[in-house]
């Protein structure tokens, strides 16, 4: 099974020096960062258990990116249905 939220960027600069780094997506706002080293600052929900960044970190609560998703996708079928 493959690690969930785990990716690769790479950055070529204009002297065609390449840099690759492994990246982590936050579960809960979607937003992709560096994986940190070992003595970096790391964020992790408690509550799914997932990767997130450390302003979702700092939050204390846990509020998934597909959940809001789905709160999303239920609003606009309830505004369809109402007209």
């Amino acid at each position: 099974m493959a690690n969930a939220g785990l990716g690769y960027s790479e950055i070529t600069d204009q002297y065609g020096s390449v840099q690759v780094r492994e990246t982590l997506t936050c579960a809960h706002c979607n937003r992709i960062y560096p994986k940190p080293g070992t003595h970096d600052p790391v964020g992790f929900c408690h509550m799914c258990f997932k990767p997130v960044c450390l302003a979702c970190g700092a939050k204390d609560k846990c509020d998934p990116f597909e959940r809001k998703l789905d709160r999303l996708e239920a609003r606009s079928k309830l505004r369809a249905a109402v007209g």
